[in-house]
Formats: C-alpha cells, structure tokens, sequence
C-alpha cells in the first residue's frame, strides 16, 4: 500500500502494523492515476517533459527506463505499459516492451498518434479508451507497431477534460 501527498513524496503503508515510511520525492507531481505494472509502480509527470518514475515495493523511486517516453497519462494494456503524452507529440499514445515496463522502450516506432492531443487513458479487455476534449477513440488489437494487428476508431463525441475523473 503506497500513498502520496501534495508536496509529491510517496510514502509505503505496512498494513499488519500501520507503519508509514517516507519513500522520498517522486519528482514528478503525477496528475494521471498512477498504474501497477509487474509490480511496479508507474508514476508520470504533470508536464511530459520529465521522465516517468517508478518504485517497487520497499524499494526507492527511480527512473522508469532510460528509454521510456516523457509523457502524462500512463495505463496497461495486453502486459505493455502505455504511455500519451509528451510535450512535443501531445497525441501519440506509445507502447513499451512486453512484460517489463522498466525494459527498452521504442518511442521511434512502437507508437500510434490519435487524431487530437491525449487528456487521459483507460484500459479494457480488449481496447484502450484515448480521450480528448470533446471526443474518445478506442484502439483495439494486440499487438502494438511496428508490426501491428491495432486498429483506431472514433468512439465517442464526448472527452474528458481532468484524467483523474476516468474510473
């Protein structure tokens, strides 16, 4: 059990004696919920300049990967972390390695930009949800680019405007 407070420190809660202990400064001020990916926590920044954090229990908060994309809205989808969002390509939705959120990231090619700028993720069983203001699109498939089975579509005329109010 992990919580944060607003000056961006993570703390770890140990259930069975309801010790807290400070985890130290995530350094990223996280506006999107963060995701638990193979144990291990992914944590992104408010900006999609910095690069996103992770911690694993117990541990202390690193680097995601040195190769992992700047972006804002992390989720999970089919065992890949995914992650929309940077400051320079504020519609691409990139997708990492297959089983290891902290392994090597292809921002060059393991991507697919939606049709407006990303304001939140959300994954289901068989599709990721990509929201924008004003409208959401779904991609669905397995198997992310370069060599991809993913397809886009327009969902819905609706968006959303704050990525913590996905649930």
């Amino acid at each position: 059990l992990v919580a944060g407070d607003d000056s961006s420190n993570l703390y770890s809660v140990n259930t069975a004696t309801q010790a807290v202990t400070s985890r130290g400064a995530v350094t990223v001020n996280p506006i999107a919920h963060p995701v638990l990916h193979r144990d291990i926590l992914v944590m992104c920044s408010n900006d999609g300049t910095t690069a996103p954090r992770s911690y694993v229990a117990a541990g202390t908060i690193a680097l995601l990967s040195a190769t992992a994309p700047a972006g804002i809205y992390p989720t999970v989808y089919k065992d890949r972390t995914v992650i929309a969002r940077d400051s320079a390509q504020p519609q691409r939705v990139y997708f990492g390695p297959a089983g290891a959120p902290s392994g090597v990231w292809d921002t060059a090619n393991a991507y697919i930009d939606a049709s407006f700028p990303v304001t939140g993720l959300f994954s289901l069983r068989n599709a990721i949800l990509v929201f924008g203001n004003g409208r959401t699109e779904r991609i669905r498939g397995s198997t992310p680019p370069p060599n991809t089975d993913m397809v886009k579509e327009p969902l819905f005329n609706i968006g959303c405007i704050d990525a913590r109010s996905i649930v």
